[in-house]
C-alpha cells in the first residue's frame, strides 16, 4: 500500500481495513480472546 495524505479516501483503504480487522478476528478466534464486552468472539 502506498500511504499517501488522502489514502483514506482510495479504494485500498478499505481492502487494507477490511485485512486487518479480518486478521484481528482471526486472532481473537484462534487464541480464544475475549472481545470488550466480553464475550468471546466465537459465538
Amino acid at each position: 500500500y502506498h500511504l499517501t495524505d488522502d489514502f483514506a479516501a482510495s479504494p485500498q483503504y478499505e481492502d487494507l481495513y477490511t485485512e486487518l480487522t479480518g486478521t484481528i478476528v482471526l486472532i481473537i478466534e484462534q487464541n480464544s480472546l475475549s472481545t470488550v464486552e466480553g464475550v468471546n468472539a466465537v459465538e
